[in-house]
Order: structure tokens, then C-alpha cells, then sequence
């Protein structure tokens, strides 16, 4: 990144232009827990429960925050700090976010990180990086509220089943998550051997000693216990 890319990336007008962005979805964030709360309340659970429930949300949150963190530092290298700050708040994939920024520079025929990359090479990929998100969230947006539907549908009409369907869809999204790169054998491999065989340990362990800290924190030492062992066999 030249000075002057860094200057345009980084400057004042382009963190003006991406905070209303940033801002809108922490006051989503805001509007999905007072519901949620709300919701909570009309169930019947108690404050307790809904106390145990958000506390255990936000440490679970605090492993794929990290990774979101240390990726995003590729990306501001890329795109700069603005759009690298709005594009990982409002998509939270830093890994489409840089495969659509070198896609962007393919098509260019610019190397990243070197001098051809300019203001006009900066437009492109924040183009191609907001479009290319469209499909899911105009998907999300439309029939978010149809999927009800489509769950009584594969559960075949069996209220028992939808738990089981919607557990399946889950295990089905992780495993092609992390086969896609854990194979061919390599750092990705130790990374994700690593994580799930601590997760299991720490779940045995909160399970016989009762330590409900452990279950909590288990999925963000995890993370970071697989990332740490990548990086010792890379």
C-alpha cells in the first residue's frame, strides 16, 4: 500500500462515509436484545435464566471475535480501516471479504500490496465485495420468516423433528466449513484436530466437576488453542 492509497483508505471522509453503516447495526444489535428479552419474558423463563443465557452468548462470542480480529488486519491492509470495519461488521465473513477484494485485483491485473493498487482499484473491490453479498441478505430479508414453513415441510409435519432437522443442518454447514480446510493435511488440519479434540476434553471436564465456567469458555479456548497449534506446525 502506497502513501497515497493509504492516505484515500484511510482517510476521514471514507470513516464518515462508513460509520452510519457500523452504527445501524449496533442499533440492530440493541433492537434484537430488548426482543429477545421481551420474548423471554412472555415464554416464561426467568431472569436467571435469561441472565445464564446472554452471559453464556457473549464469552462463547469472545473466540470467533478474536479470529475476526486477526483477520480483519489482512483486510485493512487490502481495503484500509474504513471499509475493513464496516465490511466485517455488516457481513462478518473476512474470508469472502478478501477473496472479493482479489478478485477484484485478478480482474485489474493488480498485485496487492504493491504500488499498482489506486483509488480506481479501491472502488472496485468495495464494489465487488457490497454486491457480491447481495443474493444471501435479499435471501435473508425475504424469507426469513418463511423458513418456519419450510422446516414443518422437511420435518414432515412432526414438531419432534424439527429440533433434530435443524441439528442436522447445523452439524451439515460445520462439517463442510471445517473439512473445506482441514484438508489436504495441514496446518488447517492440526488447527481443527486440536480444537475439537480440547472441546470434547473441556466438556467432559465442566460435565464431571460441574464447573459451568468451563462449558462457557470452552468453544473460545478452543479457537485459540487451535489456532496457536497451526501456527507451531506451519
Amino acid at each position: 500500500m502506497t502513501q497515497e492509497y493509504g492516505k484515500i483508505a484511510n482517510g476521514i471522509v471514507l470513516w464518515l462515509a462508513c460509520a452510519p453503516g457500523v452504527l445501524w447495526v449496533c442499533a440492530a444489535a440493541g433492537i434484537f436484545l430488548r426482543r429477545s428479552l421481551k420474548d423471554g419474558a412472555r415464554m416464561g423463563l426467568t431472569r436467571e435464566q435469561i441472565r445464564k443465557g446472554i452471559r453464556g452468548a457473549s464469552i462463547a462470542s469472545v473466540g470467533p471475535c478474536l479470529v475476526m480480529l486477526s483477520s480483519m488486519l489482512s483486510l485493512m491492509v487490502i481495503t484500509g480501516s474504513p471499509i475493513a470495519w464496516l465490511r466485517v461488521n455488516v457481513i462478518g465473513g473476512v474470508g469472502y471479504e478478501i477473496m472479493g477484494a482479489s478478485f477484484a485485483a485478478d480482474a485489474m491485473h493488480i498485485k496487492i500490496g504493491t504500488s499498482q493498487m489506486s483509488v480506481d482499484y479501491l472502488c472496485v473491490a468495495t464494489v465487488v465485495m457490497t454486491t457480491g453479498c447481495l443474493g444471501w441478505i435479499f435471501f435473508g430479508a425475504l424469507f426469513s420468516d418463511k423458513m418456519d414453513k419450510v422446516n414443518q415441510v422437511m420435518a414432515g409435519g412432526s414438531k419432534a423433528m424439527i429440533p433434530i432437522v435443524g441439528a442436522c443442518c447445523v452439524l451439515g454447514c460445520y462439517s463442510n466449513l471445517v473439512l473445506e480446510r482441514a484438508t489436504p493435511f495441514g496446518p488447517g488440519t492440526v488447527a481443527a484436530v486440536s480444537a475439537g479434540a480440547l472441546m470434547i476434553l473441556i466438556q467432559l471436564a465442566a460435565r464431571r466437576w460441574k464447573k459451568r465456567w468451563l462449558k462457557d469458555w470452552a468453544l473460545s479456548i478452543a479457537m485459540i488453542a487451535g489456532m496457536i497449534a497451526s501456527m507451531a506446525v506451519h
